[in-house]
Order: structure tokens, then sequence, then C-alpha cells
């Protein structure tokens, strides 16, 4: 799988989480001069695409499908970077986007 074919899995899977009632808000990354330096390159995702994925989670259940969907994307060999809080979860699909 190339990035590419990467990215647009883990936007399926948004649309899936979105269907079952997950909400969430798209942003764009940050994008840095530095950081556009460093990770322009033709193996990476291309910068008009990163994003940031923001959940707002309400219930156990939200967070649970949220991490479902996380280890759906580890197992098909699709990794990214994740931060988290009590009642918050993102995902950023930008230059940490890589596959095995």
């Amino acid at each position: 799988m190339n990035i590419n074919e990467a990215y647009e899995f883990v936007m399926s899977k948004l649309e899936r989480l979105k269907n079952e009632g997950i909400e969430f808000s798209i942003n764009e990354s940050i994008k840095t001069p530095a950081l556009v330096e460093k990770y322009d390159k033709p193996n990476k995702l291309p910068i008009d695409k990163w994003t940031n994925i923001s959940f707002n989670l309400e219930t156990d259940k939200d967070f649970q499908k949220i991490y479902d969907m996380e280890n759906l994307c580890k197992m098909v060999g699709i990794y990214f970077d994740t931060r988290f809080g009590k009642t918050q979860r993102d995902w950023e699909i930008d230059w940490s986007l890589r596959t095995n």
C-alpha cells in the first residue's frame, strides 16, 4: 500500500466513524517551514493533504470505537501520530502517516 492509498483508507474509516455517530472536526495541520522542508519528500504524504482530526469523545463507547479503528489501521500496516486526553483524541494525518 502506498502513502496515498493509506490516506484514502484512513479517510474512508473516518466516514465510517461519522456514520456511527462519532463527531469530529477536520483541521489543517501545522505546516511550519521547517516541517515542510524536512518532510516534503516523494515517499511522504503530500503537504496539501496534511490534516488534524479532532474527536470529541462523550462516552467510553465512543473512545472504544476510535481505539478499534486505530487498531484496524495498525493491522493493515498504517501508522500515524495520535494525541489524547480525557475527553478528546486527535489523529495527525500528516508527515507522520506511514505504512509498513
